[in-house]
Parts: structure tokens; C-alpha cells; sequence
């Protein structure tokens, strides 16, 4: 016996408007450190007038023994009714989940500012800047009512990075470059927003691997994915290089001829062909 969804169609403050019983297909994922998509196909005579940007998709699950949850909220952004050749038309909603709110938001503070500069364990450092950026400690005008959106408390897990700076960029690009430099100093932290009730979402880190590993075919609960299983058709493998860098420049602090520079070279691809050196600058 599997899962079995529901679709719930909410307004913008996650007060439900209706079931949505007849959907076609439902697709969603979430992703880690990024933002994760869905996609549901109504029929075309869908009352697209309902779908007002960032209205919800609950993603409702029901699990074996009957424990049913909300497993994502999906702010929609994106529907387009489809002419298919059969002369069906079919609607398309394109949404994106809880961590969509983290790239609504930039660092607004100058550099070298209490805000923008700061001094402390990864996780801390990521709700600082969340709650600087849109909760509890941000100007008036940049918060999210606390009704809606709450950071989680101050858990002072993982590394410490000392005088980390993130003047003007966006909120969800600095999350991901603070968890990205956790892991490279070998304690992974990771974030997500995730919705605790219907109307609310929580910031939250974690120091271990969200979830289920599902990796090991020898796990108690393998996800096993290929042809060789019957439950993945009509797929094409394709390989481009044509955005590659194989030799990245990277400028750092200082001016003119203080400035200090660095780069590193993946040999092996640049060595592939006579025209394989591709440079980059960051």
C-alpha cells in the first residue's frame, strides 16, 4: 500500500480555498540548500483568476497507517494553459516552495556594519541574517508578520567563521555560501523553511542529514530509481561543456597591486584537447 496525496489550494496566507480534486498530474521535489519546484496539470477550464501570485499549494500526504502531514507549501508563480494536438487544453502551475521566501530578501546594510558583518557559529550566523533580513530584528517594513514566518532559537552548532561579510547580496545566495564554507571546514550545516502549520513557516538549520538516507540499497528504506527497475522511462543522458571553466582567477582584498590573487587549474580537463584552458575571474 503507498501514499496517497491531496492538493490544497490556499490564499497568501495559507487559509484554505478548496480541495483540488481533479488535477492530472503532480510532480514536486524539494532541494537541498535551494529552492524546490512543483508542478500540477489542472484541465484547462481551471479558474485561473484563483491562482494569484504567491497563493499556496499544500502538498498533503497520507503515509502508510494513515499518518497524514503536510509535507511542502508551494507559492505559485508561474501558470500556463497548454493547446495540446489532441485539441485538449490542459493548465499548468508552476510553484516554488518555502525557501523561495529566502531569495525575496538582500543584505541591505553596508559593509562593515553589525549587520553585514559578523562573527559566530554557522547556523547563528544564517538566522542573524534571516532575522535582519525579513523577521523579528529587520526594519518594520522588510518584516514578515511572526504570525506567518518565525525563525528558529539559536542552536550555536557547527564551525565558527570570523568577520563574515555580505553587504547587499541576496539572502539566500549568503545561506548557501555560509553552508558551503561549513562543510568545507568539515561540520555540514544545513537550512531549510519548512512549514509547521498551514498559515506558519520556520527558518530552521541542521547540523545532521535532514531526513532519511535513502541511498544505500542495503538502508532500511532504499529508494531504488532506474530502467533496471521498471520506474524510470524514457530517459536521455546528455553531456555539455559549453559554460565549463577549467582554470578560475580569483581576486581578493587590496587595490591595484595589493590586491591579492589566486587560482587553481583542474589540469586533467584542461588537458583534454589543445583548446582546453577556459578561464574565469571571481
Amino acid at each position: 500500500m503507498g501514499a496517497t496525496h491531496e492538493v490544497w489550494l490556499t490564499d497568501d496566507r495559507g487559509t484554505p480555498m478548496g480541495l483540488l480534486e481533479n488535477w492530472e498530474r503532480l510532480a514536486y521535489g524539494m532541494s537541498l540548500h535551494n529552492i524546490g519546484a512543483c508542478t500540477l496539470v489542472l484541465p484547462g477550464d481551471f479558474d485561473r483568476t484563483l491562482l494569484k501570485p504567491d497563493n499556496h499549494l499544500e502538498i498533503w500526504r497520507d503515509y502508510d497507517g494513515g499518518h497524514r502531514q503536510l509535507e511542502r507549501a508551494y507559492f505559485c508563480r508561474q501558470p500556463r494553459n497548454n493547446f495540446e494536438s489532441n485539441a485538449n487544453e490542459r493548465l499548468y502551475i508552476e510553484a516554488y516552495d518555502t525557501n523561495y521566501l529566502l531569495a525575496a530578501r538582500i543584505i541591505a546594510y553596508k559593509a562593515n556594519t553589525a549587520e553585514a558583518q559578523k562573527t559566530g557559529t554557522a547556523d547563528n550566523l544564517m538566522k542573524a541574517f534571516v532575522r535582519e533580513a525579513c523577521g523579528t530584528l529587520a526594519p518594520a517594513a522588510r518584516q514578515w508578520n511572526s504570525s506567518y514566518f518565525t525563525v528558529q532559537a539559536d542552536l550555536s552548532a557547527g564551525p565558527t567563521l570570523t568577520d563574515y561579510s555580505a553587504p547587499y547580496r541576496n539572502l539566500l545566495t549568503v545561506l548557501q555560501d555560509i553552508a558551503d564554507a561549513a562543510r568545507a571546514m568539515g561540520t555540514p550545516v544545513y537550512f531549510d523553511t519548512v512549514p509547521v502549520t498551514p498559515t506558519t513557516f520556520e527558518f530552521r538549520t541542521f547540523t545532521g542529514q535532514p531526513g532519511a538516507d535513502r541511498t544505500s540499497p542495503s538502508g532500511s528504506t532504499p529508494l531504488l530509481i532506474g530502467t533496471e527497475y521498471n520506474n524510470l522511462i524514457e530517459v536521455s543522458l546528455t553531456e555539455h561543456y559549453e559554460d565549463e571553466v577549467t582554470v578560475a582567477y580569483a581576486g581578493g582584498q587590496g587595490e591595484g597591486l595589493e590586491r591579492v590573487f589566486e587560482y587553481q587549474e583542474d589540469a586533467d580537463r584542461s588537458g583534454r584537447s589543445i583548446w582546453g584552458r577556459r578561464e574565469a575571474f571571481q
